[in-house]
């Protein structure tokens, strides 16, 4: 298997953020509700909330812990875990919703 190479930070976090918004927002066609239903099925309900707040309230990790009342540690590795399953579902997927809704 091929190693993808890493994307910087920035560029990560705003691919992901485009991402999340669109799939929350988009209603039509069988790819976005698809990939709308994998987000839902890969997270957990504690990450879904993470990852909202993080990229699309665009909350800092440090408010995420006090509106929740849990370390910052804490909101870090579960936004991490979040990301990580994100990518898998960018990987299987993200890609074609992200083409068809530039079109």
């Amino acid at each position: 298997m091929k190693q993808q190479p890493f994307l910087p930070k920035d560029v990560e976090y705003q691919a992901l953020r485009r991402f999340v918004k669109m799939v929350e927002a988009s209603s039509e066609g069988s790819m976005s509700e698809n990939m709308a239903s994998a987000l839902a099925e890969e997270l957990t309900p504690r990450q879904q909330q993470v990852v909202h707040m993080y990229y699309v309230d665009q909350m800092l990790m440090r408010d995420i812990a006090d509106t929740l009342g849990v370390n910052v540690s804490t909101v870090s590795r579960t936004l991490g875990r979040g990301r990580d399953r994100l990518r898998r579902c960018l990987r299987y997927g993200g890609r074609a919703l992200l083409d068809a809704l530039e079109v």
